[in-house]
């Protein structure tokens, strides 16, 4: 992952399972941020995508807001990713 100002983060793959779950985890000196990816059936073919963050440490309030920014750029891409 790349940083607003261009620097790069380091994400460690923390759990998955494959299609339905993975998880990566940024370790920011004391914070930590994971970010849960599931990928759950719903009605008929479709699909309902839960992306959800959850940071550990005193830079959470701070970070919450920078990191989640592009939440739905994000989304838009896993979904046309799993279109495919």
């Amino acid at each position: 992952m790349t940083s607003q100002d261009g620097e790069p983060i380091e994400l460690t793959l923390a759990d998955a399972l494959e299609p339905a779950l993975f998880v990566d985890e940024a370790r920011l000196g004391e914070t930590v941020v994971r970010t849960i990816h599931r990928v759950e059936p719903a009605a008929g073919d479709r699909r309902r995508i839960t992306y959800r963050m959850e940071i550990s440490g005193s830079d959470g309030e701070t970070l919450g807001p920078m990191i989640s920014g592009d939440f739905p750029d994000v989304l838009a891409a896993l979904v046309r990713y799993l279109e495919r």
